[in-house]
């Protein structure tokens, strides 16, 4: 799963750096799941380096629901005539869902590893 939420963190970034280069006024608000993506990759590092891994890995996931949450409500406010900012959330919430999804399915099969 590490490698999966470093892969979670590039795919924010680079959904920031496009919305934020194709938007004509730069919003600073277009640079926020940058920042998320950040520590996504971080929280993906570390657990490569076993660091906390379980812990580490929750606050991964909690990025991922954040992800879908944060966004999702501004999405819902949002038309596709708005741009690119329409298309950078609805990257993000797609991106995110993925993610959780993955994390879910990983935390079921650690417990049923740790079970047996």
């Amino acid at each position: 799963m590490p490698i999966q939420t470093i892969i979670y963190g590039i795919v924010l970034i680079a959904i920031s750096a496009v919305s934020y280069t194709l938007s004509d006024p730069k919003p600073p608000t277009a640079l926020i799941p940058a920042g998320m993506g950040i520590v996504a990759w971080i929280c993906g590092v570390m657990a490569l380096k076993n660091i906390a891994r379980m812990h580490v890995m929750h606050v991964a996931a909690l990025i991922g629901l954040m992800g879908i949450i944060m966004p999702g409500m501004r999405l819902l406010k949002t038309t596709p005539s708005a741009g690119i900012g329409f298309y950078a959330l609805l990257g993000t919430v797609i991106a995110s869902v993925i993610f959780l999804v993955l994390c879910i399915r990983s935390f079921k099969a650690a417990r049923k590893a740790k079970e047996s």
